[in-house]
């Protein structure tokens, strides 16, 4: 509705027009008194010394003189407010909607006993003076005194307000430190040109993490679950060799992951060479973008509802805001450590199907490999002087070995049963004839 409200704030300046507004409407807009609004620059009466009949003018000593209007003329725009409100802030925006720009104007509250804020910061000392005063219901009060009252009443409730925003900001800072440290993160990952570095840090972070599971890294080497963490790593890592490390050959749980990570790291490069630099670049930012945005969503919503009830812990004589910090800094950090665990898995899980395989379907690959043999076998054929007929698949395999000369289908079979050989031995026969 701006072009309605502009054209009610276009008619709000003119003679004898009466605008209803909110609080907090037209602030920042300047009202233009229309003709016949502003009266006189001054509101007084000009004399000279012909004027002595007039009473007003009696003891003038100077030919210029001012008399001020024995009759109450007002002039400029005439602001009516009926409450103040609990941030002194709002009633100045009020008064300020008059004597903008040197244009004359005045400003008057009309407040009752029963406003909120006096019935919740005034109204019982206020009530008790007017009591003892003989006020009576509804009789208009103006004194110094109520409005030093109001004025009181209006600074509790704005201490009351500043601690609540201080308290919500406290509860803030908590999330906006976790949401810099994601965002970096997300950052970086989008704007680098090589992921090599990211993704080993983030290796090394997961291993770290999950190393715990199979021995405590300040105990001797010799209580470490080695077989079982380096297994661990192999089912992720298939085609990289670790059988090779072992707790023994290390001091310290430093050495240990510097042989496990230089292994990752020929891993990584391994697999960089086989798919090129841009599909490996491209595969390490969809693996941790999507980790990094599922995990944090759920971690948000955890957060939020851990918000809403943490409060009930105050009946346990626990400060709610160091209990939701305690609390929602240990479920950061369980999401990292599985955001961690889950891009270190899928990265180095994930095969690359190139776009033609994925076209063609598995019959259409498999028939690729059939026909790669073929074209082999006849190589090797045409290498050793057979001729090989064109549009027939030559015969890959085992083939028979005959031993002695060539038995005929209607001769008798040799095994001596009288039979034709079509319908004894070669009727069973395998292509292995003695």
């Amino acid at each position: 509705y701006h072009a309605k409200e502009a054209e009610i704030i276009r008619e709000a300046g003119k003679q004898g027009a009466v605008t209803i507004a909110t609080n907090m409407a037209g602030r920042g807009t300047d009202i233009k008194l229309g003709p016949g609004v502003v009266k006189c620059p001054r509101c007084c009466i000009e004399c000279d010394l012909d004027c002595d009949s007039t009473p007003e003018c009696k003891g003038v000593k100077t030919r210029k003189e001012y008399v001020h209007c024995l009759q109450d003329c007002p002039c400029g725009l005439q602001i009516v407010a009926t409450e103040r409100h609990e941030a002194r802030r709002i009633d100045r925006q009020l008064r300020g909607r008059s004597g903008r720009q040197g244009d004359p104007g005045a400003t008057r509250f009309f407040l009752s006993l029963e406003d909120d804020l006096m019935r919740l910061f005034g109204s019982d000392r206020i009530s008790g003076i007017m009591t003892r005063l003989g006020m009576k219901e509804g009789e208009e009060i103006q004194h110094p005194m109520i409005t030093r009252a109001i004025t009181r009443a209006q600074k509790k409730i704005e201490d009351i307000n500043f601690e609540r925003r201080k308290r919500t900001l406290d509860y803030d800072n908590v999330m906006n430190k976790q949401r810099e440290a994601v965002y970096s993160l997300r950052r970086e990952v989008l704007v680098s040109k090589d992921l090599k570095d990211i993704m080993l840090d983030i290796t090394y972070d997961a291993l770290v993490n999950e190393f715990p599971t199979y021995g405590d890294p300040e105990r001797p080497t010799g209580e470490w679950n080695v077989r079982g963490f380096i297994d661990w790593i192999k089912r992720n890592i298939p085609y990289q060799d670790f059988s090779d490390i072992t707790a023994e050959d290390s001091t310290a749980f430093d050495d240990f992951m510097n042989a496990v990570m230089k292994r990752i790291k020929h891993a990584y490069e391994m697999k960089a060479e086989l798919i090129g630099e841009e599909l490996i670049l491209n595969l390490g930012r969809l693996v941790i973008l999507r980790t990094i945005d599922t995990d944090w969503q759920d971690h948000l919503l955890s957060v939020d509802e851990l918000r809403e009830g943490v409060h009930l812990r105050a009946y346990a004589q626990l400060d709610p805001l160091v209990e939701y910090q305690r609390e929602a800094t240990r479920q950061f950090h369980e999401m990292m450590y599985n955001v961690n665990k889950e891009i270190f898995e899928r990265f180095f899980r994930t095969q690359i199907v190139m776009e033609e395989e994925r076209a063609a379907g598995p019959r259409e690959i498999q028939f690729r490999k059939d026909a790669s043999q073929m074209e082999a076998a006849a190589a090797a054929a045409q290498a050793e002087g057979e001729p090989v007929k064109p549009g027939r698949r030559p015969r890959s395999g085992q083939q028979p070995v005959r031993v002695g000369p060539k038995i005929g289908r209607n001769e008798p079979c040799p095994c001596g049963s009288g039979k034709k050989y079509k319908k004894c031995c070669g009727a069973k026969a395998t292509g292995v004839v003695k």
